[in-house]
């Protein structure tokens, strides 16, 4: 652990050239978030992966990644790392041929909304695994992991259950939720598991990531 937390500070400090970076363009990471939003992505899930975005190396510079927060975003890929329980993470890459210049156009077309706290299925605010399942899918007609419905989750949680009302009532929606379980859903460890990506490397490979942080 130490040898990791000190590779990971001192990428702040590299400012030598670029090197045999692994990461291409459109790839998808995931991390294990540790906000309360994660823990309460955990409980419905039984996942501790929790949060992802796709990334891009921008204006062949800096190796950045978009991801949906509040709201949708730019981060730095040490960054977006960093925000992960034990600095974990998984790299993934498409099997299939895409064009990431469209992927990444999708996904920017939504900078700026707001995140999304009932997991809706519409494009007026967006959560994490959404804006990389619908860019793909737009870009591609590739489906990146299987939809699910809500209903299919843990959300009969009682902690669920009235955290969901609760952000209902805060949009000033009418909180049904029979109505709410049939939406349409993509969770990060559904996305995982998706056949047409194979995993890239992980923090057990982290001093491979260095050269995508110089």
């Amino acid at each position: 652990m130490l040898r990791l937390s000190f590779l990971l500070l001192s990428f702040n400090l590299i400012t030598t050239a670029w090197g045999a970076c692994p990461l291409r363009d459109g790839d998808v990471v995931f991390i294990k978030s540790q906000t309360e939003q994660a823990k309460l992505l955990k409980l419905a899930t039984g996942s501790e992966w929790s949060h992802v975005g796709m990334a891009f190396k921008k204006n062949q510079k800096e190796w950045q990644i978009i991801e949906a927060v509040q709201p949708v975003q730019w981060t730095s890929l040490y960054s977006f790392v960093r925000r992960s329980k034990n600095f974990h993470f998984e790299v993934k890459r498409a099997t299939f041929d895409f064009d990431a210049k469209k992927v990444m156009s999708y996904a920017e077309e939504h900078l700026g909304k707001n995140y999304d706290l009932i997991f809706g299925w519409d494009n007026e605010r967006w959560y994490c695994t959404e804006l990389v399942w619908k860019a793909y899918e737009k870009a591609s007609k590739e489906e990146l992991g299987r939809l699910e419905q809500v209903g299919d989750l843990n959300v009969d949680d009682p902690r669920l259950m009235s955290e969901a009302a609760r952000r209902f009532k805060q949009y000033g929606m009418t909180f049904n939720a029979e109505e709410w379980k049939k939406t349409p859903v993509i969770t990060p460890i559904q996305m995982m598991k998706a056949e047409n990506l194979q995993k890239v490397l992980d923090h057990k490979n982290i001093d491979e990531l260095k050269d995508c942080l110089l």
